[in-house]
């Protein structure tokens, strides 16, 4: 067998590897621009970019997309500039403490018995109540109120340890333990970036849009009148030297 033909052979079984990954990485020879429009922070305007589609696998069809999207619940991974827009189904963008079973727990309890051992608490009496949780690295605001309304994260900006989320996202992780807690095997080349995890639900004009709500009886999310009367937390990681340096989190 000549040389051609090796490398034919080996060129077509990359390929079939990729086709048969569903998303496992990005293949730039197949990038294409998606878009997306998502809230601005503490604004009511959308903000609206362009970037390449690198999750799921842009070489496959939309419709194969869409079924590993709804198997890994990752919607959307958008890459613009040194930014990763990750677009996610999953349970974990409510601002109520009590639902959320992603964030830390926050509660007085919590607060008396661990948090005020390592952080000073500054609680304002006042509504909306707002209760600061700070140490030279932390700076977390929550709403616990005294009524029967839920108990709501207000911000966070996370680059100590001590904060730990229930499915394992901590500050020091690396990127690849990153994208297996998302659930993909989903490999990326940079060293230093940001990572914007949002809900699927910010975005009516992704390519999944159209997908979804030929599926699902969505009266808000798929109708233009209802479109973003929903709140969302945001997650900002940053990476650094692949490692995982700072969190901010807020609505």
């Amino acid at each position: 067998m000549d040389f051609k033909n090796v490398a034919l052979i080996l060129f077509l079984l990359s390929l079939l590897v990729n086709y048969s990954s569903g998303g496992k990485s990005y293949h730039k020879e197949c990038l294409y621009s998606d878009s997306i429009n998502i809230k601005t922070y503490y604004g009511d305007r959308d903000f609206c970019l362009s970037g390449n589609r690198l999750f799921p696998n842009p070489c496959l069809g939309d419709e194969e997309s869409f079924n590993i999207a709804e198997k890994t619940n990752i919607f959307l991974i958008l890459e613009k500039s040194d930014t990763l827009y990750v677009l996610s189904g999953k349970d974990i963008f409510s601002d109520n403490l009590d639902t959320n079973q992603y964030l830390p727990i926050i509660n007085d309890s919590t607060i008396n018995i661990f948090y005020s051992k390592k952080y000073q608490i500054v609680k304002d009496p006042d509504p909306p109540e707002w209760t600061a949780i700070v140490n030279e690295k932390d700076s977390i605001i929550v709403r616990l109120v005294k009524d029967n309304s839920s108990p709501d994260w207000v911000y966070g900006i996370i680059t100590d340890t001590i904060f730990q989320f229930k499915d394992g996202l901590k500050i020091g992780i690396d990127k690849s333990r990153f994208f297996q807690i998302l659930g993909i095997d989903f490999m990326y080349d940079k060293e230093d970036f940001t990572v914007i995890l949002t809900s699927m639900f910010e975005s009516n004009v992704s390519w999944y849009y159209r997908y979804y709500c030929s599926n699902y009886t969505d009266e808000i999310y798929c109708h233009p009148d209802g479109f973003h009367l929903r709140i969302y937390l945001k997650y900002i990681l940053m990476f650094k030297n692949n490692k995982l340096v700072e969190i901010k989190i807020y609505s």
